[in-house]
């Protein structure tokens, strides 16, 4: 089970993989998206990418 907090208490790297099978909501894995295509939008994204391919 995922859920969202409302309130962070501590972050960490890592990947989520989603099979199309899941029982995860879907106001999850649209908020999920958003985010996703937040990051993209302002670099971001590509940043991580880069980040995470040194390692």
């Amino acid at each position: 089970m995922l859920i969202t907090l409302p309130k962070i208490y501590a972050q960490m790297n890592f990947t989520l993989l989603l099979s199309k099978k899941s029982n995860l909501e879907m106001e999850f894995i649209k908020k999920f998206d958003a985010a996703l295509t937040q990051i993209k939008n302002d670099d971001s994204y590509n940043e991580l990418l880069l980040r995470l391919r040194k390692k």
